[in-house]
């Protein structure tokens, strides 16, 4: 009995090293050019973080914890199909791109020394200016065959939009802000619910593909009530 004592008070211990560090919002923005003119989209993103300290029963328990609420980016093309900048790097797997973004885009903002989250963090909300993504850090672009099936989906790299698209990319940013979250990509996807965040965009509910519509789900394209922190 006393060591089921023993052993809970110590979990209520490291819980409560549990730190929730600041809250922040950034604009991420898309800039395309088209044969006619400048087209711009951008979404507001927020980013909730919590420094769980070392964790229970061991470091590797612990460590930082991230809840992201945002809508990905579309722009309209000339054609009258829509791009859009997903919620995740342009890599082969879904990574942490919707909270890592601003820390690559004012990573010469940052202290010299990441080891100390809450330092780190409170620059960060401090930012300055709109910084520009490189493109090693852009986020992935996706468009669809039919944009009422989710399940047409088809990847757009950055590189080629001249060739496959028309237009050019010019530019990736983050700004720090702190305007509200939009949540208005269902006015463009209208299958975007919530019953569709179970699932991958080609109806399973496991990978068992390569295919893009296999790999990706409505998380790519909308975040939102996230895991309480």
């Amino acid at each position: 009995m006393i060591f089921r004592y023993v052993i809970m008070v110590c979990m209520v211990a490291l819980l409560g090293c549990s730190t929730r560090l600041p809250t922040f919002r950034y604009r991420l923005t898309v800039e395309i050019e088209t044969p006619a003119r400048l087209r711009t989209g951008s979404s507001v993103i927020e980013v909730r973080t919590v420094d769980r300290g070392r964790g229970f029963p061991g470091p590797e328990a612990g460590g930082i914890r991230h809840g992201v609420v945002g809508d990905a980016i579309y722009l309209k093309l000339p054609d009258g199909r829509y791009i859009f900048a997903i919620l995740q790097d342009n890599g082969p797997n879904p990574t942490n791109f919707p909270s890592a973004a601003p820390f690559w885009a004012f990573d010469n903002q940052l202290p010299a020394d990441r080891s100390n989250y809450h330092q780190v963090h409170r620059a960060l909300t401090q930012a300055e200016g709109k910084a520009v993504l490189l493109p090693e850090h852009y986020p992935a672009f996706v468009m669809f065959e039919n944009i009422m099936q989710p399940q047409t989906v088809q990847s757009v790299s950055p590189d080629n939009f001249k060739n496959e698209l028309g237009v050019e990319l010019r530019s990736v940013t983050v700004e720090i802000t702190d305007d509200p979250v939009e949540d208005d990509i269902a006015s463009i996807l209208p299958w975007a619910t919530p019953q569709k965040m179970k699932t991958m965009l080609d109806g399973s509910r496991i990978r068992n593909s390569s295919e893009l519509a296999n790999e990706i789900s409505l998380r790519s394209f909308r975040l939102y009530d996230p895991e309480k922190l």
